[in-house]
């Protein structure tokens, strides 16, 4: 099945949780922001991309981060472009212009 804007949210959070992306602790005190919440693109290269909130409760000093991933291909054979934890943006052009940058050639 192919990557989609509909399915990225799911093998996102996946990928974070399998990279270690989160701080270590109970993973009852780690919640992400629902569906609805989130921010999904198709960029032109092919690449989806997703946004959304995370609270990582482990993390003594930062709580509130953002999880972004950019990839392609299947869900079972994932083309990451990019993924991980990090700062949340103040606004949702903010949030859209990470997914969408694509290093100049």
């Amino acid at each position: 099945m192919p990557i989609t804007e509909k399915n990225l949210f799911e093998i996102c959070i996946a990928k974070v949780l399998e990279a270690g992306q989160l701080a270590p602790g109970d993973p009852a005190n780690v919640s992400f922001a629902p569906r609805a919440e989130e921010i999904t693109l198709t960029r032109d290269d092919g690449y989806v991309g997703v946004y959304f909130l995370v609270n990582d409760g482990n993390n003594p000093n930062s709580t509130q981060s953002a999880v972004n991933c950019v990839a392609k291909g299947t869900l079972q054979q994932p083309d990451w472009y990019t993924y991980g934890v990090g700062t949340s943006y103040a606004t949702d052009d903010e949030a859209i212009h990470l997914l969408q940058m694509v290093p100049q050639a």
